[in-house]
C-alpha cells in the first residue's frame, strides 16, 4: 500500500495496486472522506460502488473514526425508545424497521462489513470512469 501526500489534504492513500482486466487497466478513483474531504483515498476499481467498498474496508481497518457506525446505533436506540415511550412494542418488526430507517437516514452503507458513512462526509474527487491521464495527474499533484 502506498501513501501519497496531496496538497492541502491530510493524507491520500493508494488502497490497492492497479489490476488489469483483460486488455484494459482498471480505472483509478479518488474519494474524499471526512467533514472537509481532507482524507483522500485512491483506489483502482471497476465502478464507484466497488471503489467505495474498497475504501470503506480500508477506513474500517485504518481510520475507524470516519465511520458513523456508533452514531447510527445510537440513533436507532433513540428512535426505538421514542416509539416504546409512545406505547409501541419494542419487539414489533414494523417498529424495529421504522427505527432502523430513521437511524440510517442520510447515511451511506458500504464495505464488506456494511459500515455507515454520513452521506455528506464523502465524495468523488476523481471519477475513474471519466478521468484521463491529465486529470489523474492534476488530482494527484494538487
Amino acid at each position: 500500500m502506498s501513501v501519497l501526500i496531496l496538497g492541502k489534504c491530510t493524507q491520500t492513500v493508494l488502497v490497492n495496486e492497479q489490476p488489469y482486466s483483460g486488455r484494459f487497466a482498471v480505472p483509478m478513483w479518488v474519494l474524499g472522506f471526512g467533514a472537509y474531504g481532507d482524507t483522500r483515498l485512491a483506489v483502482y476499481a471497476e465502478s464507484l460502488d466497488a471503489a467505495l467498498n474498497e475504501c470503506v474496508d480500508y477506513i474500517a481497518e485504518n481510520l475507524p473514526g470516519i465511520l458513523a457506525d456508533e452514531q447510527v446505533q445510537e440513533a436507532y436506540r433513540e428512535a426505538l425508545a421514542e416509539l416504546v415511550a409512545e406505547g409501541a412494542d419494542p419487539d414489533d418488526e414494523e417498529a424495529i424497521q421504522w427505527a432502523q430507517e430513521q437511524a440510517e437516514e442520510d447515511t451511506t452503507i458500504a464495505g464488506n462489513e456494511s459500515h455507515y458513512l454520513l452521506s455528506w462526509e464523502w465524495g468523488v474527487i476523481l471519477d475513474g470512469e471519466r478521468s484521463t491521464r491529465a486529470t489523474r495527474k492534476a488530482v494527484l499533484s494538487e
